[in-house]
């Protein structure tokens, strides 16, 4: 399905490339910077908010989800809460900087999918 594999990849790209750009609006310490939280991945690099995997998880879940059915949705839905979840626990992300990774992801995606509709 080389039309949905494009659209997962630019999807995933967007999504990646808006939560970059959102970082230096507003510079935050991650949490092993800022609490001494313990940190169980290798350090990454940038400011913590917002949550780059949280917006891909939840851009490629969005994407993949488009015409499929609700349980389908779901299991999608949960999989990117649980990427977002995880890097919390992790420790290098506080929960406001997944909750605004899975809105920035899930908003890009959808535009996304406007602006592709618009030129198919």
């Amino acid at each position: 399905r080389p039309r949905t594999a494009t659209r997962v990849a630019a999807a995933g790209a967007t999504a990646w490339t808006v939560a970059q750009a959102a970082k230096p609006l507003l510079p935050r310490e991650r949490p092993y910077q800022a609490d001494g939280a313990e940190r169980l991945v290798v350090e990454p690099a940038g400011t913590s908010w917002p949550s780059g995997h949280a917006a891909v998880a939840a851009a490629l879940a969005v994407t993949l989800g488009s015409g499929r059915g609700a349980l389908t949705r779901r299991l999608l839905d949960t999989t990117a809460v649980a990427v977002a979840a995880s890097r919390v626990y992790a420790g290098v992300h506080h929960p406001t900087d997944v909750v605004a990774g899975l809105g920035l992801g899930t908003l890009s995606a959808r535009a996304l999918r406007r602006i592709l509709g618009r030129v198919s």
